[in-house]
């Protein structure tokens, strides 16, 4: 769930987007923790999200961007060692290519460290930050004013964030810290594991006792477990088939990389003739 709000002034809860308090009426801007880029307000002491000290971004120069949201000014800042440019009206931020890839790798290297350190440990890890779903809507780049393309950062977190390819990213309020927490729960490297193992389904074309170009194995359902993320590039598998009079068959086999076996696959299998044969 995401961090509370609070007035800075008062100390009472705010409604998250809120720019005045209900209670005391002083004004709220939003800004971005210099830590997790989590959304807090102006004046507060320490982030909701991760505890970090505030710190007042830089103003970098007077160049500005419109924002794609709300229309209002985005100034040019450095908060940390991080360039952007940030709309105090609606909390949104636009990072260039360059930027964001960077600090999601420097997220991901300290993620791993993390998770080292926590498995020596014995501990946990907490559950990766989701947002609430928004109302859909597609928004101009603005630097070039062309429409830019919505994607789901990483296949499976859940942000959908707004892209121009060539000039950067859109992120909405408490969207780049999302996308962050998610990269240090691992969430790239789950990713990648799935792409790489798309030709799992084929194990029982390569446990196989038949010719196969006589043959179809048809795979009616696959399971696969995996006790451990794989490591480095490659992915491996052993597999061995066997069949019943009546073409029903099964296949088991183990997944593994550089360092040994990471999981284990069944499958069943219908085997006919190939066509024309």
């Amino acid at each position: 769930m995401p961090a509370s709000l609070n007035c800075p002034n008062c100390g009472a809860a705010a409604n998250d987007g809120a720019t005045t308090c209900e209670y005391c009426g002083s004004g709220l801007i939003s800004i971005a923790c210099r830590a997790c880029f989590g959304a807090m307000f102006a004046g507060a002491q320490f982030c909701p999200h991760c505890g970090a000290k505030a710190e007042q971004a830089r103003e970098v120069d007077q160049s500005t961007v419109r924002c794609p949201g709300c229309g209002g000014d985005m100034k040019h800042q450095q908060l940390g060692e991080t360039l952007m440019h940030e709309c105090a009206a609606c909390g949104s931020a636009w990072l260039t290519p360059e930027t964001f890839t960077k600090l999601v790798a420097d997220r991901e290297a300290r993620s791993a460290a993390a998770t080292s350190g926590a498995a020596a440990a014995g501990l946990s890890k907490p559950k990766p930050f989701r947002l609430t779903g928004t109302a859909t809507r597609y928004v101009h780049c603005p630097v070039c004013d062309a429409m830019m393309n919505r994607v789901n950062f990483g296949d499976t977190s859940g942000v959908i964030v707004d892209t121009c390819a060539t000039h950067g990213i859109w992120f909405e309020r408490d969207e780049l810290h999302a996308i962050l927490t998610f990269v240090e729960q691992g969430g790239l490297a789950v990713m990648r594991g799935s792409h790489r193992g798309g030709f799992i389904e084929h194990a029982n074309g390569i446990g196989t006792k038949l010719e196969i170009g006589k043959w179809t194995f048809m795979n009616t359902d696959l399971v696969v477990h995996v006790h451990r993320i794989p490591e480095g590039e490659w992915i491996g598998i052993r597999a061995e088939t066997n069949y019943g009079p009546d073409g029903i068959g099964t296949t088991i086999g183990t997944l593994f990389d550089d360092s040994g076996a990471v999981g284990a696959i069944q499958q069943s299998v219908l085997v006919r003739p190939m066509p024309g044969r």
